[in-house]
C-alpha cells in the first residue's frame, strides 16, 4: 500500500492542506500504534482507502474524504478517525471491525455517499435507515451504528418533522470534539447498546 502520509508508534504527524494518493491501493492517511495524523483540509485516493486506522492509530481530518474501497476504516481497540467534511466512496463509507479489547470508532460530521454499504461495523451492514441503528445513541447529536465495540458515530442532520431526534443548531449546537480518548471513554457502552440492537431486531 502506498501512503500519502503515515504515522506509526506515538510520531504525530499534521499536514496543513490536502492530501492525496495514486497507489493501488493506496491509503490517504494511515496511523498506527498510537501515530496521529491531523489534516486540515481533504484527503482522496484514487484506489484504495481515504483514512484508515490500526491498532491504536489517530486520525482527524477537517475536510472531506473520497475513496473507492473505503472512506474510513477503523480496526483493533483504540483507532479512532474522525472525519469532519462528508465521506464519498465508491465501496463501503465507513468500515470498523476487530474491536475485540476496546473500542475503534469512527466519527463523522457531513454526509455519506456510498455504493455498496454505507457503514459496515463487523461483519454487519447497516443501511443508514432509523432501524439500523443503536438506540439510544452513544453519542449526543449523532447517529449510532455499532457491532460489539466496533462503532460508527454520523452526525444528525436537524429535521423540522421529528424535532426531538437531534439537537437544534444555534444555543446549544452539537457537542464539541472530545478528544480521541474523550471519544473512547464515550463509546464504552457499545456493546450494551449493540445487544440491545440485536435484540429489537429479532
Amino acid at each position: 500500500n502506498d501512503e500519502g502520509v503515515a504515522a506509526t508508534g506515538g510520531a504525530a504527524v499534521t499536514v496543513g492542506g490536502n492530501v492525496t494518493s495514486a497507489g493501488s491501493p493506496g491509503r490517504g492517511v494511515f496511523a498506527q500504534s498510537g501515530g496521529t495524523v491531523t489534516v486540515t483540509g481533504n484527503v482522496s485516493v484514487a484506489t484504495g482507502t481515504a483514512a484508515y486506522s490500526w491498532g491504536g492509530g489517530l486520525i482527524e481530518i477537517y475536510g472531506s474524504v473520497q475513496a473507492s474501497i473505503y472512506g474510513a476504516s477503523a480496526g483493533s481497540g483504540g483507532s479512532v478517525i474522525y472525519i469532519h467534511g462528508n465521506v464519498t466512496c465508491t465501496q463501503i463509507g465507513a468500515y470498523v471491525f476487530q474491536a475485540d479489547a476496546g473500542t475503534a470508532v469512527v466519527r463523522i460530521d457531513g454526509t455519506i455517499t456510498a455504493g455498496s454499504n454505507y457503514i459496515q461495523v463487523g461483519d454487519e451492514s447497516r443501511d443508514g435507515s432509523e432501524a439500523s441503528r443503536t438506540l439510544p445513541t452513544l453519542l449526543a447529536g449523532y447517529h449510532t451504528y455499532s457491532s460489539g465495540n466496533n462503532i460508527v458515530y454520523v452526525k444528525a442532520l436537524q429535521v423540522d418533522d421529528d424535532p426531538d431526534d437531534v439537537p437544534k443548531t444555534g444555543g446549544g449546537g452539537f457537542p464539541a470534539w472530545p478528544g480521541f480518548a474523550g471519544l473512547a471513554l464515550l463509546s464504552a457502552g457499545g456493546l450494551a447498546a449493540a445487544l440491545r440492537y440485536k435484540k429489537k431486531k429479532a
